[in-house]
């Protein structure tokens, strides 16, 4: 692609290591970045009969392991009829994987867009706070301001590091409202859709 063009892209191994969004969350756990935890299907199961009986039932996140986008695939369950559902609407989108639900409204959900050159230097970021989703359970941002977050750069940092990544990523970022601190939720390899609103940020370093 080098050959036809001058935009900078990650390596394939680089790419697939935030494309694939359970291998994302394994690679963030490694290098001390908070995040959801990955849960196996046979343990899901025991908990979700659990919650038959709790009062507080133990919500997990649903989503295809690929970088499909606009939260298609996406489903949040606590019981195992609605797991039963998603699992058959998988089927659209390959292989899924199952996370803990960090909770919090769509208030508490962050993206840093980054650029990075061909050494692995960030030369751009722009950053949004979601403010309206859809749907309202979790989905597509259709309200969001742009904010500065040098802290959320850091925070994401090591993964980008240890990839020695080039060209562009986009890190979606949740405030758990449990501890009120960031819990990466996922990276995609690339811009997200909203991009052309970022003005011309450069990191303060």
């Amino acid at each position: 692609i080098e050959k036809l063009t001058k935009v900078i892209l990650p390596d394939y191994r680089s790419y697939m290591a935030a494309f694939d969004n359970q291998t994302t969350l394994e690679e963030c756990k490694e290098l001390g970045i908070r995040c959801p935890d990955i849960w196996r299907e046979k343990d899901v199961q025991l908990v979700l009969k659990q919650n038959r009986t709790c009062p507080e039932p133990l919500s997990f996140v649903l989503k295809p392991r690929a970088d499909i986008g606009g939260a298609r695939g996406l489903g949040i369950f606590d019981d195992e009829k609605s797991f039963k559902s998603l699992q058959k609407n998988m089927l659209h989108y390959g292989p899924y994987c199952i996370q803990e639900y960090i909770p919090g409204g769509a208030e508490t959900m962050r993206t840093v867009n980054l650029l990075f050159d061909e050494n692995g230097k960030v030369v751009a970021h722009f950053a949004t706070k979601k403010i309206r989703q859809w749907p309202n359970t979790g989905g597509i941002s259709v309200l969001s301001e742009s904010i500065h977050a040098l802290d959320l750069v850091d925070f994401v940092m090591p993964f980008f590091e240890k990839w020695h990544w080039q060209g562009m990523a986009e890190v979606e970022i949740k405030i758990d409202a449990r501890d009120k601190k960031p819990k990466l939720i996922e990276i995609n390899p690339r811009f997200c859709g909203y991009i052309l609103l970022s003005p011309p940020w450069r990191p303060e370093r």
